[in-house]
């Protein structure tokens, strides 16, 4: 009986989401959506608008990995971590311009942030959104690390 309890109240402020594939947001701001969700405990993550919204105050963590095909006319790529509408992380691709056909270029970045109810996250304000890849290769998540007392 007390394993049970322990397990339904653990569980019950879990927060984890992992998802992947990518879709353009068609709004001024280039925001993604990542359609295809493996994971999401909590239920916060919006694979239709591609934001997280914060239900449980505390310290999470966010990963990004997208990947960009670029040549020889777009040779730069970037998308910010967006949090209240405020960039607070960029993440950039620039090779350089030694290539002279198309090439695929990861980027990926994580962060640790504190987070109050309400509280929105999301990959966004992309320059060339039109270069990224899809499928594995490009995903979002984020973990509650430490809830709030």
């Amino acid at each position: 009986m007390h394993t049970y309890m322990y397990t339904v109240l653990f569980f019950s402020g879990m927060v984890v989401f992992h998802a992947h594939d990518v879709k353009i947001v068609t709004n001024s701001a280039n925001n993604l959506t990542f359609p295809t969700v493996d994971t999401n405990v909590g239920h916060a993550y919006n694979s239709s608008s591609g934001v997280f919204t914060c239900r449980i105050s505390g310290y999470y963590w966010f990963s990004a990995t997208l990947t960009a095909d670029l040549d020889k006319h777009i040779d730069r790529f970037q998308c910010d971590f967006v949090i209240n509408e405020r960039y607070v992380m960029l993440l950039f691709i620039d090779p350089g311009n030694d290539q002279t056909s198309m090439s695929t270029f990861p980027t990926s970045g994580s962060m640790g942030y504190h987070l109050n109810h309400g509280d929105r996250v999301h990959v966004g304000n992309c320059q060339h959104p039109e270069r990224i890849s899809s499928f594995l290769h490009t995903h979002f998540s984020g973990i509650l690390i430490k809830p709030d007392a």
